[in-house]
This record gives structure tokens, sequence and C-alpha cells, in this order.
């Protein structure tokens, strides 16, 4: 078996310890973990999305330049045009990953945060009283909607598989709980778009409110 720390110290191992997360920790969502060596994965993949039509040029050059980003831990390539139609997804892993996180923040990204955004692009997203969200929809969607909707419901997700794991005094949940709050916080803030994008804001606001409380409680602002 191959400990984490063990892939920080050896590059070659990566992809395998990748592999060996991904059984230990399946997802119907997830196709693989691919590790991203100079993002040369990630930008053959946006190739052969645009190559079998799946994106058109404009995405693929945009998509092109989110492969190139330094700034990520994961690339997933997960697009809002996917959303409910049933797709798995490859996540590619950066070198950051491996050489800025802790074992516990790492794992977490992985198997609570990105594992969560998989399953709500393959299934769509599902919210207490609304129509579920899908492709068909999000073009009623105002700009920040939708990515508040989804990081909203990673990061809450997280916080829940943290605290099952009793690791609530760890920086990996406070940064993350600081990421929740800021996320429903331009819910509240950001206009509304349109009236189907008043009840997506308003049903998200609602299922978390306790949530944000209970973190306020406990110091957490943002």
């Amino acid at each position: 078996m191959i400990e984490f720390k063990q892939a920080i110290r050896d590059e070659s191992l990566r992809q395998a310890y990748l592999d060996q997360f991904l059984e230990m920790y399946p997802c119907k969502s997830i196709v693989r973990l691919v590790y991203n060596k100079d993002r040369q994965s990630a930008l053959e993949h946006v190739k052969r999305l645009s190559s079998e039509g799946i994106i058109d040029d404009m995405t693929a050059k945009e998509q092109r330049a989110y492969a190139r980003a330094e700034d990520s831990h994961v690339h997933s390539f997960m697009l809002s045009s996917f959303i409910g139609k049933d797709l798995p997804t490859t996540l590619f892993v950066n070198k950051k990953l491996f050489e800025e996180l802790s074992p516990l923040a790492a794992a977490s990204i992985l198997a609570h945060h990105e594992y969560q955004h998989t399953q709500d692009y393959q299934n769509g997203i599902e919210l207490p009283g609304i129509t579920r969200i899908t492709y068909r929809n999000i073009r009623h969607l105002g700009d920040t909607t939708l990515e508040d909707v989804l990081e909203t419901r990673a990061d809450a997700h997280q916080l829940d598989q943290l605290s099952l794991l009793q690791q609530t005094d760890t920086p990996i949940f406070r940064a993350t709980a600081v990421e929740l709050m800021k996320y429903h916080r331009r819910l509240r803030e950001n206009p509304a778009f349109t009236n189907f994008d008043m009840r997506v804001k308003i049903a998200q606001m609602s299922t978390y409110a306790n949530k944000i409380t209970l973190l306020r409680h406990h110091g957490i602002r943002i």
C-alpha cells in the first residue's frame, strides 16, 4: 500500500497512489483519477473533447487556458452543459495537491469535495421544492448562482464528512467553513436573474442556514 507521504517524496508513485485511492474510495461518477504531470494529461483531454465535437472551439480555448492554470489542486472539466446527462468524470490531480496539502486535506478535497461535484454534474442537482437543476434549465440561473450552489453543496458535504471523522479542529475544516460562508453570502447578496434563480437561491440558503449559524457560534467568520 502506497502512503500519501511516499507519493509526496516520489513523483513516480503518484498515479499508482491515485489508482489505489479510487479503489479504496470508489465513486460511480468518476472514471479515473489522473496525475496531471506538467498539465499534459489535462490538455490532451481537452483536445479529445474538442476533436470528438463534445465542446466547440470557443469552449476548447477557454478549457485549454483553464488546463494551464497553476492555482488549482484538481482540474475537472465539468461543464454546465453536462449537468444531469449521466456523464462520469475524469479528475486530473495536479502537483499542488501533493506538494501543498496534508494527507487529511488532500483526501478530503478529493473524496468529500470533488466527489460531490462529480455526482452533481452526473445526476443533476436536487433542491428542496425545486425542479432538479440540469443542462435544460441552467440558462435561467444568474452568472454566479450555479457556482454558488455547487460550492455550497460540496463545502457542506465536506464539513459533514470531516465532522464524522472528528476532524473539526483542523485547518482544512476551518478553511472549508470559511468557503461555505463566502458562497452562502454571495447567494444572498447577488441579485436574482429570474424567478427560477430566486427560488434556487432561497432553497439553497435555507438548506444551510442552520449550519452557517452553528459555524458562527463556534467563532468562524469570513
